[in-house]
């Protein structure tokens, strides 16, 4: 299988996800306002993005994993340029881990699933 046929079909399987929304701009502030009270997790990408694809699909497997526990969010930054600006966002991916509507902490770039894990646990201890 070719790369862009690998990237093609992860971004289908993405497209009818439904523990991992794609949010904008309103929704991302009603976040950091106190509409999700678990802890959650924010990806920054861009559909061009062949590492954002790739990521995708590693957050997607990890809201699987955690159910109900912590939310999990992709923000497209070709769609939302003010958050990304507002965020600081300045390498792709970028994740970001948030508590009580607070940055818990940041990666950036491609991050392993275990490397992503250990930080998602520490944010629900």
């Amino acid at each position: 299988m070719s790369y862009s046929t690998y990237l093609s079909t992860l971004r289908f399987i993405l497209s009818r996800s439904s523990t991992y929304d794609t949010i904008g701009e309103k929704e991302f502030n009603d976040l950091l306002k106190g509409r999700e009270e678990r802890p959650f997790l924010v990806v920054f990408t861009a559909d061009w993005l062949g590492e954002g694809t790739i990521m995708d699909a590693i957050v997607e497997g990890l809201a699987s994993d955690y159910g109900g526990e912590v939310g999990f969010y992709r923000i497209d930054v070709e769609e939302s340029k003010n958050v990304s600006h507002q965020m600081g966002v300045r390498r792709l991916p970028a994740i970001y881990l948030f508590k009580n509507g607070e940055i818990s902490d940041h990666l950036s770039g491609m991050v392993p699933a275990r490397t992503l894990q250990r930080q998602i646990n520490q944010i629900l201890e």
